[in-house]
């Protein structure tokens, strides 16, 4: 009896030991064999993830954009590109994720035919502009913009005297269709829906959001935080040098969407997941600088401009700009300090 429990001894821990070396090592250590989980939204986001997907390190996936936070709230993403706003909203209900990056700077951009040769802020006064995101970050940034304009809107299908006019679609592709029908004057969209939009409206003409940002903020920096990239707290714990890893190779893949436009786009079709289609056919250099990628790792800079624009859109929540109906788009204020982490 004894000799078979010492034998039965000897097996237990050969196959505990094999156990964890497919595991990959001894606890306490952050080496695995498992590959980070990646997911980005499709459109400008997926792009700055382009320059990491030539190959098999990370398990990157494009998903559809109204389904991203769910990558949040079901812990399945190590790492996720997500709005700014909507990773603020869950840290402050309860999801332990940490912002790490940025991703893009701002990709919004009114289109339409106009009267002249460019269009400004000032033409659209008469008109109906469709927009996306009712709301949301194209929606607040654009009524911030219109404030400080001192330009008069409101919420109509149809046109105001004297007023913007700003009417809500689902998405880009509707908005375009809108446009092209001649139901809206104007559309605001983000890249690429933006370029799409251009190609099927004749004369059609871009009116660069960022830049109107930047006037209207007196100076910042070119644009603003759209979304960022961050990380779960667990696996940034766990696994802490994979994820430096990641950080780096991201942060110098920034301009590989710019410097190699046909490429990254084969790429994040590539990494579509199923059922998704892929927002763009094809890029240009000068579509993706207007995707306006940053893969810069989180500064105390940075962390002084997201909070910046999580309070302009608390300041317009509060005052009503937004749909009363709706419930904060960033949890009902500033995060905490430890959203960030900053290397």
């Amino acid at each position: 009896m004894k000799k078979v429990l010492v034998w039965l001894f000897a097996v237990l821990t050969a196959l505990s030991v094999a156990a964890c070396g497919e595991r990959g090592g001894t606890p306490g250590t952050d080496a695995t064999t498992e590959k980070l989980k990646v997911f980005a939204p499709d459109g400008a986001p997926a792009f700055a993830l382009s320059g990491l997907m030539g190959d098999d390190t990370y398990d990157i996936e494009v998903v559809a954009s109204n389904t991203i936070a769910s990558k949040i709230t079901s812990g399945d993403a190590d790492l996720v590109i997500a709005p700014t706003n909507a990773v603020v909203n869950l840290f402050n209900k309860g999801q332990d994720y940490r912002i790490v990056a940025q991703a893009t700077r701002g990709n919004l951009f009114v289109v339409g035919a106009g009267g002249g040769e460019t269009v400004e802020l000032s033409d659209l006064v008469g008109a109906v502009v469709g927009v996306i995101g009712q709301g949301q970050t194209p929606d607040l940034v654009f009524r911030y913009i219109l404030g400080k304009n001192d330009i008069a809107y409101e919420v109509s299908d149809t046109a105001v005297d004297g007023k913007i006019a700003l009417r809500y679609y689902a998405d880009g592709p509707a908005v375009i269709q809108a446009a092209i029908a001649g139901q809206i004057g104007y559309g605001l969209l983000g890249e690429p829906a933006a370029t799409n939009a251009s190609a099927k409206i004749q004369g059609a003409k871009m009116l660069d959001v960022q830049a109107l940002y930047e006037a209207a903020e007196e100076g910042n920096s070119y644009g603003f935080p759209q979304a960022v990239l961050a990380v779960k707290y667990s696996t940034y714990t766990a696994r802490k040098a994979e994820v430096d890893a990641f950080l780096t190779a991201y942060a110098a893949a920034e301009d590989y969407a710019e410097e190699h436009p046909a490429e990254a786009v084969e790429r994040v079709k590539n990494h579509m997941a199923d059922g998704v289609e892929a927002s763009i056919q094809q890029m240009s250099a000068e579509t993706a600088a207007r995707c306006n990628i940053s893969g810069s790792v989180l500064t105390e800079a940075d962390k002084a401009d997201i909070n910046g624009y999580i309070q302009m859109i608390l300041d317009l929540e509060a005052e009503g700009v937004a749909d009363g109906s709706l419930a904060s788009s960033v949890g009902g204020k500033l995060p905490d300090e430890q959203i960030y982490l900053v290397s």
